[in-house]
């Protein structure tokens, strides 16, 4: 069977009667043909479009969460609330306090929203990296970060004076094998495209990543880091990128000048079948 990836909700919408908001999530249905959820969004705005496009997000078998910030977990409490009880998969970092910090602002909260006393507690399985999650997903995740390589983990903390800086280390990315070639999904890549790929390269033994989907985390990134990633991209001779959520407009235009051909917009309820 064929894979297909379905962008339920992100930053734009590819198809102009759906919401977008700053959120990312996907639905995936891997060649066994189960449905399974790539974050939820930061509101119920992802279940609304997956509402409109046919899309049953309440019955997939689980969610795997890329990281525990409030724009890729903000939709757990109302897909709870739709009737989910499915597994969530997580980094047992996920759920840490997480602050953002600018100078002369106060700390803003930017974890996982708290659930409700009334709403069910979702079943939490830990991965790693390397976990299997049936036969098809691979997560990757403790990504191993070269020292002076662009990571996008400006101004977080975990207490909200901001003396503790926060790496992300749950920063997440899914592998998925399809007909084509291996398919990378990313969440917002905080971990940074040269490390993450360098990562996957090192520890799976994979040179050659068909097509890439998903945040870049290039929205606010100095151009070195723009270079970077496009070198990154190259090595590992990526033939289709899709470029989502904080890739941002800059970043998607440097993307698509630095490799022509090969970067692709997308947005909420574009589907993707390999």
């Amino acid at each position: 069977m064929s894979v297909t990836i379905t962008l339920l909700i992100d930053n734009t919408a590819h198809l102009p009667h759906l919401a977008h908001e700053h959120g990312f999530s996907c639905a995936v249905t891997p060649a066994d043909g189960s449905l399974w959820l790539w974050d939820t969004g930061a509101s119920a705005a992802f279940l609304k479009n997956a509402d409109a496009l046919g899309i049953p997000a309440h019955e997939a078998r689980g969610i795997i969460l890329s990281h525990g910030h409030w724009d890729h977990a903000g939709g757990l409490a109302p897909l709870l609330e739709r009737g989910f009880t499915g597994a969530v998969y997580a980094h047992p970092a996920y759920q840490r306090e997480r602050y953002s910090c600018h100078p002369g602002e106060e700390s803003r909260y930017i974890g996982v929203p708290k659930l409700s006393d009334h709403l069910p507690r979702p079943d939490v399985r830990g991965v790693a990296d390397g976990f299997r999650i049936g036969d098809d997903i691979t997560v990757v995740t403790d990504i191993h970060r070269e020292p002076g390589q662009y990571e996008a983990t400006k101004d977080f903390y975990t207490d909200t004076d901001c003396t503790q800086p926060d790496s992300v280390p749950d920063d997440a990315c899914l592998l998925i094998p399809t007909a084509k070639g291996m398919v990378l999904l990313l969440g917002c890549c905080h971990s940074g495209m040269a490390n993450t790929l360098g990562h996957i390269r090192e520890r799976f033994g994979l040179d050659q990543i068909y097509a890439v989907i998903g945040g870049t985390h290039l929205m606010d990134a100095p151009d070195s880091a723009i270079r970077e990633s496009v070198d990154a991209l190259k090595a590992a001779r990526v033939q289709h990128i899709y470029p989502a959520h904080c890739t941002g407009k800059r970043g998607f235009e440097a993307l698509e000048k630095l490799l022509p051909g090969k970067v692709h917009p997308t947005g909420g309820g574009h589907s993707l079948t390999f």
